[in-house]
């Protein structure tokens, strides 16, 4: 599908920039501005939205965006594929994402409500602040420069603001602009009336008319936070549109071109796909309006393993009561290591591969997009909060973090562990959208006013996302040192369970808050809500209260010999499989059983369900039957996954938007969540 705004390439306009064949322009050319942005498709077939300095822009005005668009590329912004900003006319070129930018969706589909522009104004104070720490020129923002795609919110135009904190003041125009459908007057500013009521605070202080009384991005990315459940404060003309683009965007041709005969048929394989799993019409909607709406990336929070927003159950009814569904597709070409799928976004899951290589396998076809080899097979990979996907590498050299890029599996950045360093298992334990957190052994002198530290003593190390630099090291007491720590961050708390202790630390400084010892001997990943964390010790579950330290509740199971996997919790509920019991809920303020539903087959007791919608979904230790389904409302069993192929390992899942990746052996599928 050929995009609305991409017209014919002009007589002067070059067939080629930098290897990337141009298709056509993007949007109506502007005689006065400082670029030309092109479709383009790169030498391996990709498609890439590509910028042409014009003669009067000035050199170092277009390296500074570069510069800017490298620092957030990937989670807040396109990826940066290629760029060159000296030896010719600059230019920079990114992935393409499809969407509709906000000056457009606003014209065509009204002002968003309240709700839904701070929802929006969170990721993009997340991008302001990321600029900044990265040492880069500070953005400024416009209704055309930001996208809403199947993603979430993307910065697809990058612009320097000159004076300052005009990069705050740009974020407020644009919110003022997505609450009313027209930006910020002079006469507007004293009471900002038309703004709704939740907007109108933060609009005020954006909008300061001395710069020093505008707040800096990074306090604005820690207080703003999304409201709960706003994909209903989106008009759903507005997200059928932006799914259609989507949907229809394939293989692309220059404009003004006739489709081949192929694509006269009908569509493609791929378009067949997308549309079973994402129909407007069909349950796969919520999940890409969550991602509009609520703009984060997919964390351990995020990717089914410990979600934490209290959100209402919405029923889902596609099929026959019972009847599971089919895979969309199975991917089974290299042999796959013991780790969990990773969804990094709605294009691309990851796979770890038994010989230390990274798989990006395609959503939409399952498909493999690329294949990258060097990382360490015993190191399970993480995504990161720039939306990326980093494992330990493994080499002649140092040890070493690497980060690839979902898209295409080039490295965007590497971490070498400084000497005097040596990673714990994976070595990476957890990451939010500003940093990567790593636990390794320390000799040596601490750093950022650590306390010094001893020969082999083991600490967990925070490194800046955007600048990669190390922000704080701190002791991490009675540590396994031979098994990567499990850990979440909720909020502004890193909570790490480890040698049998809950310690939660802030993440902005590294201090340790507080330290629990838990009962048992199990070291699970734990899941927080805010207030409480939650672990499953082996024959036990335990709360924490993230204030005090103190236990708040422990709860044993009913059988000789209970065994309990990791907890998800929402909603005010803890769910925790149980190898006798099948699912458990419990009440997360009191520890008191709810309910319980009983498994045909017996549950993995490792990994946490998943729980979407009004469904829990947990892997089984079955070779056969891999996932069992428990309905909420009824409590009950909704269905079984049994797979038309046996397994030749235990079963692990994640899930992003309405897709759940299923991974037993060396296969995966990918079932729709309906």
């Amino acid at each position: 599908m050929i995009p609305a705004h991409l017209q014919p390439l002009a007589a002067d306009d070059p067939a080629r920039v930098g290897g990337f064949e141009l298709l056509g322009r993007l949007g109506d050319a502007d005689p006065d501005g400082m670029v030309v942005s092109y479709l383009a498709r790169a030498a391996e077939g990709g498609t890439a939205a590509l910028s042409v300095a014009r003669e009067h822009c000035p050199p170092e005005r277009f390296a500074a965006a570069v510069r800017a668009a490298r620092a957030i590329g990937g989670r807040y912004a396109p990826e940066v594929l290629a760029a060159q900003v000296s030896g010719g006319r600059s230019w920079l070129a990114t992935e393409y994402l499809p969407g509709l930018a906000l000056a457009d969706a606003v014209a065509g589909y009204g002002p968003l409500s309240g709700r839904a522009t701070l929802a929006l104004a969170a990721p993009l104070a997340r991008a302001l602040s990321r600029a900044r720490r990265a040492g880069t020129a500070r953005l400024r923002l416009t209704p055309a420069s930001v996208t809403l795609t199947a993603s979430g919110p993307r910065i697809t135009g990058v612009d320097i603001a000159t004076g300052p904190a005009d990069d705050v003041q740009a974020l407020g125009a644009v919110l003022v602009f997505a609450a009313t459908g027209r930006p910020p007057r002079p006469a507007d500013l004293p009471g900002l009336t038309a703004v709704p009521p939740e907007v109108r605070p933060l609009a005020a202080r954006l909008l300061a008319a001395e710069p020093h009384r505008r707040p800096d991005p990074a306090e604005l990315a820690e207080e703003i936070e999304a409201p709960v459940e706003l994909s209903r404060e989106l008009p759903p003309a507005l997200v059928a549109e932006i799914v259609r683009r989507t949907r229809g965007h394939g293989e692309p041709r220059p404009a003004g071109t006739r489709p081949s005969d192929a694509s006269e048929r009908g569509p493609s394989r791929r378009a067949t796909v997308v549309a079973a799993a994402g129909s407007v019409a069909g349950a796969a909607i919520a999940g890409i309006v969550s991602a509009l709406v609520h703009g984060r990336p997919p964390t351990a929070a995020g990717v089914g393993v410990n979600p934490s927003s209290p959100v209402p159950l919405t029923p889902t009814a596609t099929r026959p009561p019972g009847v599971a569904p089919r895979p969309l597709w199975t991917y089974d070409t290299v042999p796959l290591a013991d780790a969990p799928p990773l969804p990094v976004d709605q294009r691309t899951v990851v796979l770890a591969g038994a010989d230390g290589s990274l798989v990006g396998v395609d959503c939409a076809s399952g498909q493999r997009r690329w294949h990258t080899g060097g990382f360490n097979p015993a190191a399970a990979a993480q995504i990161t909060g720039d939306g990326l996907v980093a494992g330990r590498s493994q080499g002649a050299g140092p040890p070493t973090l690497a980060a690839l890029a979902p898209a295409n599996g080039h490295r965007r950045w590497e971490l070498p562990v400084p000497r005097g360093l040596a990673l714990i298992g994976g070595g990476l334990v957890a990451s939010d959208t500003e940093a990567c957190y790593l636990a390794a052994t320390a000799g040596g002198p601490g750093r950022h006013g650590a306390a010094p530290q001893g020969p082999g003593q083991t600490c967990l190390v925070r490194y800046d996302l955007g600048t990669r630099e190390e922000r704080w090291r701190t002791p991490l007491a009675h540590a396994d040192r031979t098994a990567t720590p499990q850990a979440t961050v909720d909020r502004a708390r890193l909570v790490v369970v480890d040698g049998g202790y809950l310690t939660s630390y802030d993440t902005r400084d590294g201090r340790q808050q507080s330290r629990t010892r838990l009962p048992g001997g199990r070291d699970g990943r734990p899941a927080a809500d805010g207030t409480r964390a939650y672990a499953a010790t082996g024959g036990e579950v335990a709360a924490v209260d993230l204030g005090t330290g103190r236990i708040a509740w422990r709860t044993s199971g009913t059988s000789r010999r209970p065994a309990y996997g990791d907890p998800a919790v929402l909603g005010g509920v803890v769910y925790v499989a149980e190898r006798t019991a099948g699912l458990v809920a419990l009440d997360a303020g009191s520890g008191r059983r709810l309910w319980s539903c009983a498994s045909p087959v017996p549950l993995l007791t490792a990994d946490a369900p998943v729980v979407h919608r009004d469904r829990v979904y947990a892997a089984t230790g079955d070779s056969r039957v891999w996932v069992s389904v428990f309905e909420l409302s009824g409590r009950r069993i909704a269905w079984t996954y049994r797979s038309p192929r046996a397994g030749s390992g235990r079963t692990r899942i994640a899930f992003l938007g309405d897709q759940l990746y299923v991974r037993n052996g060396d296969i995966l599928q990918a079932l729709p969540m309906d």
